[in-house]
């Protein structure tokens, strides 16, 4: 079992390894074509059950200082919906999408291995920026929905959403009730 504390967003995809992964609060296995995603102060396990020999895996971390758009932490929530908190943390990928997305990681890789000279850093912030892209409209696809436990998880999801959208409004919690159209106290303990 491996368990860590990220400060830093995580991008995974993994096939043919059949691992027990927990990112947050979602718990998932990642047996197939998977890709998932982690945000920085997310506690993540995983429990490597078997691999096959054929099994292939990238994992990208990042922060956002690195991309060519210069993303706070909050702007790459707002653009990427799988960072969001209240989201699904992986996505299983139709056999073409998977491969299109293990090209572009392998060549990031390759890219990576020549050293980190300023332009191979360019080339590597454009391959991540490419790979988010996808990745979001991959996540938007009718089959990779917000998925919520309960009304709590729908109405903190609904707040987080709100938090970003007004971040630079100085608002009290009476105000958010307020546009989500529920009491602070029901706001307060579903958060």
């Amino acid at each position: 079992l491996i368990l860590h504390k990220i400060d830093f967003f995580e991008f995974t995809y993994g096939q043919g390894h059949d691992v027990d992964v927990i990112i947050g609060d979602n718990a998932f296995n990642a047996i197939e074509r998977v890709l998932s995603f982690s945000t920085p102060h997310n506690i993540n396990s995983w429990r490597v059950n078997a691999l096959q020999q054929d099994s292939l895996g990238y994992m990208i971390f990042f922060k956002p200082g690195v991309l060519h758009q210069h993303y706070h932490n909050i702007d790459l929530y707002r653009q990427f919906q799988f960072f969001n908190i209240n989201t699904s943390s992986a996505i299983s990928l139709s056999e073409l999408d998977a491969s299109v997305l293990v090209n572009l990681m392998a060549t990031m890789l390759e890219e990576f291995k020549t050293g980190l000279s300023r332009s191979i850093k360019n080339i590597l912030s454009a391959y991540l920026t490419i790979i988010l892209e996808k990745a979001n409209r991959l996540y938007s696809k009718p089959n990779a929905h917000i998925i919520f436990k309960n009304r709590a998880e729908e109405i903190a999801f609904q707040f987080e959403r709100l938090l970003k959208e007004k971040a630079n409004y100085r608002l009290h919690l009476s105000d958010y009730a307020s546009m989500l159209n529920i009491s602070t106290n029901y706001l307060s303990e579903s958060v």
